[in-house]
């Protein structure tokens, strides 16, 4: 009879035992990222109308652009084992130029700060060492547009707050404590961003 109870009790302990594994534990909890994205920017402007400028000599003029990646940082809190809060920051910057000649006459300069929450959903909860999965933040962008050179006041300037959003498609982070992330999506953090993570 003692065999038996005994054996009750085991087989009762189980489920409990299973769902404690897992659920991630309060040391696991937290989530840190810090990246960069790479080909994003919802807020960019494709091409300058430079003709509005006059011109300085005869020299040929050319527009120049270029972007930077958007710079990140992120946090995530669990809250079971599939279902993770986020929240995010990143800068992004964007520069055109005019050139004359072999003279820059005029540049512009497009900087967008955004802040975003959100959430992901993990397909392998049950995985210490890699992590798949999806999620989706929304937030707002800060635009602050600023010009140097000949008639540069012909230029956007000022500042503006636009909504923004990031999908992410699918993502992965492989390692425990310290782990490297890629995701692929669309939105203001870039349509493919990777860094390293701290979970704790």
């Amino acid at each position: 009879m003692k065999r038996i109870m005994l054996a009750f009790a085991v087989l009762a302990s189980l489920p409990s035992s299973a769902q404690e594994a897992h659920a991630p534990s309060p040391r696991n909890r937290f989530l840190l990222n810090a990246g960069v994205g790479l080909w994003g920017g919802m807020h960019r402007i494709d091409r300058l109308d430079w003709s509005g400028i006059t011109p300085q000599q005869t020299a040929p003029r050319q527009g120049h652009s270029f972007s930077w990646p958007s710079f990140f940082f992120e946090g995530g809190f669990a809250l079971c084992d599939r279902m993770q809060l986020t929240a995010h920051y990143s800068h992004w910057q964007q520069e055109q130029w005019l050139r004359e000649g072999h003279d820059v006459i005029t540049s512009h300069w497009n900087s967008v700060n955004t802040y975003m929450v959100g959430g992901r959903f993990e397909w392998l909860p049950k995985c210490d060492l890699v992590d798949l999965y999806s999620g989706v933040m929304a937030g707002a962008s800060f635009q602050h547009f600023a010009s140097r050179g000949i008639e540069a006041e012909e230029l956007p300037l000022g500042d503006a707050t636009l909504f923004s959003y990031q999908v992410t498609a699918a993502g992965i982070r492989f390692g425990k404590a310290v782990g490297f992330v890629a995701e692929l999506g669309y939105g203001a953090k870039g349509t493919f961003s990777t860094g390293l993570s701290v979970r704790f």
